[in-house]
């Protein structure tokens, strides 16, 4: 039973995975360009920490969500909901301007290839950033028993995501595959919150 139950939870985490990494197989499998696969891949690490801050803050509040989900409790939802962004916006925000006053700096660190970056990791920190923020209504949708629509929805737009970077990414670089990544990123999202 345990394992009937787990699977599709498993197969979402699976296909959300495909937004964070998928851009970095596009630039080095399909466009030979390991370069600026490497690049993007730092800067989807780079901009990911923003992600790393909100599991540490959800870990403390999503025992408390999923019961209140599940037993249907609107009012103690809304109210762990309530208490969950904004304990998540007191780390997330100093971090969000913090990268963008010294993101130049601190890739001067690693080499000044990696200055070209800069534009990458800003569309990633504000798509991760915005992800983030409906993070906790898609769990409510998955939690509600929607699970089949929320792998249905997660793989269409993996799906949407991989060819977007396609197309982009041969218009744009890295540039063209970091935005399609965050607009499939944020259609999933958005669109389980509805």
């Amino acid at each position: 039973n345990w394992l009937k139950d787990g699977i599709p939870f498993s197969l979402i985490a699976f296909g959300t995975s495909y937004f964070f990494s998928a851009g970095v197989i596009v630039m080095g499998l399909i466009f030979h360009r390991p370069t600026e696969a490497a690049i993007l891949g730092l800067s989807a690490n780079f901009a990911a920490i923003i992600i790393t801050t909100f599991t540490c803050v959800q870990s403390v509040f999503f025992p408390l969500f999923v019961e209140a989900t599940t037993l249907k409790d609107k009012w103690e939802t809304n109210l762990i909901l309530n208490k969950w962004q904004k304990s998540w916006l007191i780390f997330a925000v100093p971090f969000f301007i913090f990268n963008i006053v010294f993101s130049k700096n601190i890739l001067n660190l690693f080499d000044s290839t990696y200055i070209s970056a800069l534009d990458t990791i800003f569309i990633l920190l504000f798509g991760y950033f915005v992800f983030i923020f409906f993070q906790p209504y898609t769990t409510i949708y998955q939690f509600a028993g929607f699970t089949k629509n929320f792998i249905l929805i997660t793989y269409i737009f993996v799906a949407t995501g991989i060819v977007g970077m396609i197309i982009l990414g041969k218009i744009w670089g890295i540039k063209g595959v970091a935005l399609a990544g965050v607009f499939a990123l944020l259609g999933t999202s958005i669109t389980k919150s509805l």
